[in-house]
């Protein structure tokens, strides 16, 4: 699954957009995800809003994670990458393998990702 983040995100975008998505079987289930934040132009959130979304990812992805399940984010601004960072902190002792990166290129190559990819992947937007 390929997560877009696009524009400027709110706290009200991670409630209403990835709360949901962190409760599907189509998520939780994925044994590879992509979160590209790489178009991203600003966050209005702040960090209890990770807070709650890893707890989240804790507590629904974590019980139906398939074995060596891979997420990796890419990050290329500074605050969204510490965001990331704080993200993969807080989910700790995890079956998914998480990696925040700064470019799709090392994303894709440390998820194994084939040419054409993107094709065969679910695409969600947010932002």
């Amino acid at each position: 699954m390929v997560v877009i983040f696009e524009g400027l995100i709110t706290s009200g975008d991670f409630e209403q957009k990835l709360a949901p998505l962190l409760d599907s079987p189509r998520f939780t289930r994925a044994p590879l995800s992509l979160f590209d934040a790489s178009e991203l132009t600003g966050i209005e959130a702040d960090s209890s809003i990770i807070r709650q979304v890893a707890r989240r990812a804790t507590a629904r992805v974590d019980e139906t994670a398939a074995a060596d399940s891979r997420m990796a984010v890419v990050a290329t601004n500074d605050e969204a990458f510490g965001l990331a960072r704080m993200y993969e902190m807080l989910r700790g002792d995890t079956p998914v393998e998480i990696n925040v990166v700064r470019s799709l290129r090392e994303a894709e190559d440390w998820l194994g990702l084939p040419k054409g990819y993107a094709a065969e992947l679910e695409e969600v937007e947010l932002g």
